[in-house]
């Protein structure tokens, strides 16, 4: 945990250093190093976009693997994409019948998989915008969905 906090401190300071200037590119290259696991990625420094998600409250969200893609996940039980440069929502994946908890999105952006207030996980097809895969029989609501 001391490492993470080193690394927040870290990028702080950087962005203090860097909020003197008029002219700062949004998006800066700040690289990321936790013992060698993570690869550096560029991180905004102040907001570029502001938008009503959902109609209720966004509850998680998460960039495809190129960052091309930001996928929200709210308590209407909808997941939407969005092109975070231009702030434009892309598509809407329905099917879920309760709040979205967390999703996840496969590698190569093939499948998305949300857990749910509703003690399910559904899996949609992102080129079909449909439902593919329905997995029940939790106990709870699921708080958390990952792809290996």
């Amino acid at each position: 945990m001391n490492e993470l906090n080193e690394y927040y401190e870290s990028v702080l300071k950087k962005e203090q250093a860097l909020s003197r200037y008029s002219t700062i590119d949004p998006m800066q290259d700040i690289e990321i190093n936790i013992k060698d696991t993570m690869r550096p990625v560029r991180l905004p420094t102040h907001k570029i976009h502001k938008k009503k998600a959902h109609d209720e409250e966004a509850t998680c969200a998460k960039y495809n693997d190129g960052g091309s893609l930001l996928f929200t996940g709210g308590g209407d039980g909808l997941v939407r994409v969005w092109d975070p440069v231009s702030g434009l929502e892309k598509q809407t994946l329905r099917g879920a019948n309760q709040a979205i908890l967390d999703l996840d999105v496969s590698p190569g952006t093939e499948l998305i998989a949300a857990g749910c207030v509703d003690n399910k996980v559904i899996v949609w097809s992102f080129s079909t915008s449909r439902p593919r895969h329905t997995i029940t029989g939790h106990s709870n609501k699921v708080v958390s969905s990952r792809f290996m």
